[in-house]
């Protein structure tokens, strides 16, 4: 009879024991599901950030060739001896343009950093 007795706790205690891990298990299969749902919005985020990152690259490469362009001009017209009235005119706007752009280039630099 004791050993009935001994075997019928022991196997109580296992079923305290094995209800004990099934709750661990459970509770470690809920996190792992969170981990993982969280996971996937980073994912989600990054190729956003990836995205928004590539455009303003694009946008200063845009920017970059504005400027250059613009130097180029500039740089024509001041090579020219004389230079109309409407010339004039036409370089100090593009000496402004050229300005913008160049402050526009900075802020993307600034945003890319």
């Amino acid at each position: 009879m004791e050993l009935i007795s001994n075997a019928k706790e022991r196997l109580e205690l296992f079923k305290v024991e094995e209800g004990e891990k099934a709750k661990h298990v459970s509770s470690n299969k809920k996190s792992l599901k969170k981990v993982k749902r969280k996971l996937a919005t980073l994912q989600g985020e990054r190729e956003g950030l990836e995205a928004v990152l590539e455009a303003a690259k694009k946008k200063v490469e845009e920017v970059q060739a504005k400027i250059l362009a613009t130097e180029d001009e500039i740089s024509s017209y001041e090579n020219m001896s004389l230079l109309t009235l409407e010339n004039s005119l036409r370089l100090e706007q593009k000496k402004e343009c050229l300005e913008a752009s160049r402050q526009d280039l900075t802020n993307y630099k600034l945003r890319l950093d």
